[in-house]
């Protein structure tokens, strides 16, 4: 049995009862699209609902393949742009960022989740140096340059600060009478 001959059975099985009027309309025009060898107006928003169903966001570059259509297809369909297409017909998800970036849809939870993540697994919670955070960070996870950027810090060390990771020093000034020296907390020995 073919897709096509299942899905006319289903029609004549559910066209019986008034309840599934919907969904037999629906399946007609699932029936009239089958095979499925060239993208339809329905059937590209039907891929595209069907994957922010899925995946609860829009899709993004690498995403699309096989279950959607191409760019050029949806420029051929709705005379549009990707972009423009997300904004018209899905203005609920649409974010106006730059999707190039493989990260376009993390929160700014998410980018400190990933930081605190790698973080503690680098080097068990140790201090770990600017420089060392991309060598050893996880694999598909986002550079601290974009990390400190996300989450509003100016420098790693304030990225520290924030996440809690690094206290703020306490120091304190000793007066003699020759002159003037500054003591943090780490260099007093208790």
């Amino acid at each position: 049995m073919t897709r096509k001959q299942a899905v006319s059975d289903a029609i004549k099985i559910l066209s019986k009862k008034k309840e599934n009027e919907q969904t037999v309309k629906i399946l007609r025009e699932i029936y009239d699209e089958l095979p499925i060898i060239h993208w339809t107006p329905n059937s590209v928003l039907d891929a595209f609902a069907q994957f922010i169903q899925e995946n609860g966001r829009l899709p993004t570059r690498g995403d699309f393949d096989a279950t959607l259509p191409s760019r050029p297809t949806i420029k051929k369909i709705f005379n549009m742009s990707l972009v423009d297409f997300e904004k018209h017909y899905f203005p609920e998800h649409f974010k106006e960022i730059n999707k190039n970036s493989h990260y376009w849809w993390f929160t700014e939870k998410d980018f400190l989740d990933s930081f605190l993540d790698n973080y503690n697994t680098i080097r068990g919670g140790l201090y770990v140096k600017y420089a060392d955070y991309d060598l050893y960070r996880k694999p598909g996870t986002p550079a601290i340059r974009l990390i400190i950027e996300k989450l509003g810090c100016n420098s790693y060390n304030e990225l520290l600060q924030k996440t809690g990771v690094k206290k703020q020093r306490e120091s304190f000034n000793v007066k003699s009478n020759k002159r003037t020296i500054n003591i943090s907390q780490e260099d007093v020995i208790v």
